[in-house]
C-alpha cells in the first residue's frame, strides 16, 4: 500500500527475532530505496549480498536504487547482470530496457521492451519506456500511442503525463500537450522537466 515506513518497520521487527532472515532485509533495504533512504538501502544491500550474493531481485533492486537516485550507468550495469542470468524475465527486462532509455540507447531499449510486453501487456512502465523509445528513434506517432497507453494504465505517475505531452507538442497537438502538463504539474510541482515543456509550449503558442 506504499506505506514504507511502517513496512521498514515491520521488517526491522523481524530482524530483531531472527538476524538471519535474510529475506526480511532484502524487504527492508527495498523499503528504504522507496523512503529514498539510499546510503542505508545500499548497505542492507551489500549484507544481503554477504549472506546470499544470488539472492532472488538482488541485481534488480540494487539497480532501481541506483536508477532513483540518479546513478543511471551503475543502474544499467545491475540490470545488464541481471539480465544476463534471467534473460526472459519479463520485469528484469522491463528494468533492463527502461535503464536503457534513460542511458540514450532506444535501439537496446526496444528490442526488450516488446518482448517483455508480449506477457506484461498491461504493464504502465513498459509501454512508457517504450514510447519514450520510439520517440527517440523520431518515431513521435507511435511513441505517442505507447505514452498514452502508459498513462490510461496508470494516471497517477506525473512523469507518464509529462511525456505524453512533450511528444504531443512536437507533434503540433498543443492543447493536448497542455492538458497533460498540467496533469503532470498537478501531480508533482517539483518536476521541473514539466515546467521546461511548458515553458517551451507557451513559446509556441506565442505566449512569450
Amino acid at each position: 500500500r506504499a506505506e514504507y515506513q511502517r513496512a521498514y518497520g515491520s521488517f526491522q521487527q523481524a530482524l530483531a527475532l531472527d538476524s538471519g532472515d535474510t529475506r526480511a532485509r532484502f524487504l527492508g533495504a527495498t523499503a528504504l530505496t522507496r523512503l529514498g533512504r539510499f546510503d542505508e538501502a545500499l548497505n542492507a544491500f551489500a549484507s544481503v549480498s554477504e549472506t546470499d550474493k544470488d539472492f532472488p531481485g538482488l541485481a534488480v533492486e540494487r539497480g532501481r536504487l541506483f536508477e532513483e537516485s540518479g546513478k543511471i550507468d551503475q543502474a544499467l550495469q545491475e540490470y545488464e547482470a541481471a539480465f544476463a542470468k534471467s534473460p526472459e524475465d519479463p520485469e528484469v527486462q522491463i528494468r533492463v530496457g527502461c535503464s536503457r532509455v534513460a542511458a540514450g540507447r532506444p535501439a537496446a531499449a526496444r528490442e526488450v521492451l516488446e518482448k517483455a510486453l508480449k506477457v506484461r501487456q498491461r504493464s504502465a512502465e513498459a509501454n512508457h519506456c517504450l514510447g519514450r523509445a520510439l520517440f527517440d528513434e523520431e518515431q513521435a506517432l507511435d511513441g505517442l500511442l505507447r505514452l498514452e497507453r502508459a498513462v490510461s494504465l496508470d494516471p497517477t505517475r506525473a512523469v507518464y503525463h509529462l511525456y505524453v505531452g512533450w511528444v504531443a507538442a512536437e507533434l503540433g497537438r498543443l492543447r493536448d500537450a497542455s492538458i497533460s502538463l498540467e496533469k503532470a504539474l498537478g501531480l508533482d510541482k517539483g518536476l521541473g522537466d514539466a515546467y521546461w515543456q511548458r515553458g517551451r509550449l507557451r513559446q509556441k503558442q506565442g505566449a512569450v
